[in-house]
């Protein structure tokens, strides 16, 4: 294992469709990071500094896995009573975080992404976990 960490924080907060808004520089569109989004990554970003403890960049292929847990349930629709975040808005700002946060150099060493998704209204959180993708494709080889 690689590194482990929780991160009491709203995973909401790094979802993608509210990380970029569109707008109009010199009469064409663009679009920008919003500042909640931009201070959410960079507070998950210390946080994994933190937990990565001074060790260096991972080098190769990892497998990563998250764990999410939304602060509420959908209260209507066909996925009423499930977490309110898709599983997919958050893995940007994650993903960016955990370079910004020095886990890897390119998130592209990611070749393998399992996640999971639940409510915990006390505590909504991001629970990463980082491996040697080699050392997980050996074990489960065997």
């Amino acid at each position: 294992m690689i590194i482990e960490a929780t991160i009491p924080i709203d995973p909401g907060r790094l979802a993608i469709n509210k990380a970029k808004r569109a707008g109009k520089r010199g009469g064409k569109p663009y679009t920008y990071k919003t500042p909640d989004y931009v201070a959410a990554v960079d507070e998950l970003a210390l946080r994994i500094r933190l937990a990565r403890a001074g060790r260096a960049f991972v080098a190769g292929p990892v497998s990563v896995t998250i764990a999410i847990a939304w602060p509420r349930k959908r209260r209507k629709g066909p996925a009423i009573d499930l977490p309110m975040g898709d599983l997919d808005a958050p893995i940007k700002g994650i993903f960016d975080a955990m370079t910004q946060g020095g886990i890897w150099s390119d998130d592209a060493q990611a070749t393998s992404l399992a996640m999971i998704s639940m409510v915990d209204a006390k505590s909504p959180r991001i629970s990463i976990r980082v491996t040697d993708a080699c050392v997980d494709n050996a074990q489960g080889s065997g």
